[in-house]
């Protein structure tokens, strides 16, 4: 696969478990790397997202070659960036 930043989005999905809209809609900010958990959670728009209100906020565990592959990928992209 070409694109990091669709390898990660995709690894997620299968590892994680969130819903299609929360994967395209997370951002550097919903990942705390510290803990190894993705922070699903409400987003207002923005250049590199749209409004999303979830269920229920939550975090879900992170995969540990998923994590590395975020923190690897996370130097390249501007803030607010999607991952």
């Amino acid at each position: 696969m070409r694109s990091p930043v669709w390898k990660a989005r995709i690894l997620v999905a299968k590892t994680a478990g969130p819903r299609r809209g929360e994967v395209v809609n997370l951002t550097l900010s919903d990942i705390d790397f510290a803990k190894g958990r993705l922070i699903v959670q409400p987003k207002e728009d923005t250049r590199y997202t749209w409004r999303w209100v979830v269920k229920d906020r939550r975090e879900v565990p992170l995969v540990d070659e998923v994590a590395q592959l975020l923190i690897d990928i996370q130097t390249e992209l501007p803030e607010g960036q999607p991952p």
